[in-house]
């Protein structure tokens, strides 16, 4: 899915090296795009913020923006959306 929109937000300098955990959480589709923020964590420590949007597309024949995206995957919007299950 192509990005369409990005901003990092930086708290703290990243060096070449770092070894950083990204953690993604994804809200529900707006229209055609689909919001994610993302906080950078070295160690306990949120170093930088993003917020990407992205847009589903087809490719064949064309390149096209999918107004509707095909059941199955919006299925995987909606698990996304809700987060992990907890296991019992």
């Amino acid at each position: 899915m192509p990005v369409v929109q990005l901003q990092i937000r930086y708290r703290e300098a990243l060096m070449l090296g770092d070894e950083v955990e990204l953690m993604s959480v994804s809200s529900a589709p707006r229209g055609v795009r689909w919001p994610w923020s993302t906080r950078f964590m070295k160690g306990r420590l949120c170093v930088a913020e993003a917020m990407v949007e992205l847009v589903l597309v087809s490719v064949h024949p064309v390149r096209r923006v999918l107004r509707h995206p095909p059941e199955t995957v919006a299925e995987a919007f909606r698990a996304l959306a809700q987060g992990p299950k907890e296991s019992q």
